[in-house]
């Protein structure tokens, strides 16, 4: 008898893997690794940038979202209210 470690979804190493590449590039100060689903956050050049992707079996839903960071009261009010509207779908 042989014991075969379950290879993880297809979905979960994409998210995943995004999520490390996203690191390797920027100073990431703020992230979360979901089932199928990713948020990275990070500010280069007085820039905030906002990042999160969702991962289906057939597509990547993504949302980016960059604000200056003298803004960063009105840029996070904007985040707060489109993130909770992307959901995966069915």
């Amino acid at each position: 008898m042989s014991v075969v470690e379950p290879r993880p979804a297809l979905k979960d190493v994409v998210s995943r893997s995004a999520l490390d590449a996203y690191c390797a590039e920027h100073d990431v100060s703020c992230k979360s690794l979901g089932e199928n689903s990713f948020v990275a956050t990070w500010e280069e050049s007085g820039t905030i940038v906002y990042v999160r992707e969702l991962v289906s079996d057939s597509v990547v839903r993504a949302v980016w979202i960059e604000y200056p960071s003298s803004a960063s009261d009105r840029g996070n009010a904007i985040v707060e209210q489109v993130v909770p509207t992307r959901k995966a779908l069915g």
